[in-house]
């Protein structure tokens, strides 16, 4: 695997990155080679769109905290929160329910535009949590009902598991359903299910990635 022009095994990535996060303190934020090289493993990770949209201050080592002993890298967002990313997720293939549930999102992705530009059609628009004002650079649009209960619930009202679905561009940030049919049926339910509202950047990292 290259990373910044130099050939890596995965191994010597991996390595290369604990030594980093463990040659320096708790709450030291990257700089220089060892910043740019972490940075070009981040952007292997197959959701790295997601992990960016809150935007990237910089990158933190903290102590994992469910297990101290052990160490992590964390985004700094704009907003100063701060997001988990694991080196060795950023080199593996993702699963493939994780695929389908990307490949879903992208299917519904005009409603979701759609709902925020209405809500802009009516005035102001506030955070449905903290009432702050949003504007269209910053709001984002949440499911009441999570999204990963919807996906979980139209599956079994089809009898079908994540492995009967078969997708095209498995393994990039853009796969799509095989089955048309399946894919209208999956934006018809969503049409009809989802229950969607605008919350702050911040209001929504809090929420998790299941929403």
């Amino acid at each position: 695997m290259e990373i910044n022009g130099n050939k890596y095994t995965k191994k010597q990535i991996l390595d290369k990155c604990k030594e980093i996060m463990y040659s320096h303190s708790i709450g030291t934020k990257l700089s220089g080679e060892e910043l740019d090289f972490v940075m070009a493993v981040l952007k292997q990770h197959y959701n790295y769109e997601d992990k960016m949209k809150y935007g990237c201050k910089g990158i933190v080592i903290r102590n994992n905290p469910y297990n101290p002993k052990y160490r992590e890298f964390r985004i700094i967002t704009d907003f100063g929160d701060e997001i988990t990313f694991s080196p060795r997720k950023c080199l593996n293939k993702p699963k493939h329910s994780a695929q389908v549930k990307r490949a879903m999102r992208n299917i519904i992705h005009d409603q979701i535009i759609e709902f925020r530009n209405e809500l802009f059609k009516s005035g102001v628009v506030k955070c449905e949590i903290s009432c702050e004002v949003l504007n269209q650079d910053n709001v984002h649009i949440d499911h009441i009902y999570p999204f990963d209960a919807l996906v979980k619930d139209f599956l079994e009202l089809n009898n079908i598991t994540f492995e009967d679905i078969k997708l095209v561009n498995e393994g990039n940030n853009q796969p799509q359903f095989v089955d048309t049919n399946l894919a209208q049926k999956w934006y018809d339910y969503h049409k009809q299910n989802a229950k969607l509202r605008p919350l702050s950047a911040r209001e929504n990292l809090k929420r998790g990635k299941n929403y």
